[in-house]
C-alpha cells in the first residue's frame, strides 16, 4: 500500500465530516421546506375564508337604510374562519357590528352603539354588546380590542 494507514484514516475523517455536513444540510432544507408549506396553507385557509365570507356576506338580507361592511380572518392557532359584519345607518346616527364563526354559522359576539344629540361620539358607551350569549357593560375601545384579538392570531 503506497499511501498507507494515515492517509486512509485522513480520507475516512473527511468524508464523515461530508456526511455529517451533508445531513445538517438536508435537516436546514426540510426545516425550510415545512415552513413554506405551513405558510402556503396558511394562504390557502385564508382564500377559504375569503370565499366564505363572501358568499355569505353576499346572500344575506341587507337593509336599505343600512350602509355594510365586512372583513374576514383565518385564525390558525385556534383554526376558525372569522367574519366582522359592520352596518351602519346614517340617518340614525347608530352603528351594529357582528362578529361570526363561518365554520359553524354561529354568531360569537354582537355590538350596538347609538349616537348622541347631546354628546360627543367618544363619550356615548355602546348600548348593547354581547359576548357569546352574555351582555357586557363596555366601552367602545374595549369592543374594539376584542374585535382586534379576534381578527388577529
Amino acid at each position: 500500500m503506497k499511501y498507507g494507514i494515515p492517509t486512509l484514516i485522513i480520507c475516512v475523517s473527511i468524508m464523515g465530516c461530508d456526511y455529517r455536513s451533508n445531513q445538517t444540510e438536508i435537516l436546514e432544507l426540510k426545516k425550510k421546506n415545512a415552513e413554506l408549506q405551513e405558510k402556503l396553507d396558511g394562504i390557502s385557509m385564508q382564500e377559504k375564508c375569503a370565499k366564505m365570507a363572501e358568499h355569505s356576506f353576499e346572500t344575506m338580507p341587507k337593509d336599505r337604510n343600512a350602509i355594510y361592511d365586512y372583513y374576514c380572518h383565518y385564525s390558525k392557532n385556534r383554526n376558525k374562519f372569522y367574519m366582522i359584519i359592520t352596518m351602519i345607518y346614517p340617518k340614525t346616527g347608530s352603528t351594529s357590528k357582528i362578529l361570526i364563526d363561518l365554520l359553524e354559522s354561529k354568531t360569537i359576539a354582537s355590538y350596538m352603539w347609538q349616537a348622541d344629540k347631546v354628546k360627543k361620539y367618544w363619550e356615548v358607551k355602546p348600548f348593547y354588546v354581547d359576548i357569546n350569549g352574555e351582555k357586557k357593560d363596555w366601552t367602545t375601545e374595549e369592543w374594539d380590542a376584542f374585535e382586534k384579538g379576534s381578527m388577529s392570531d
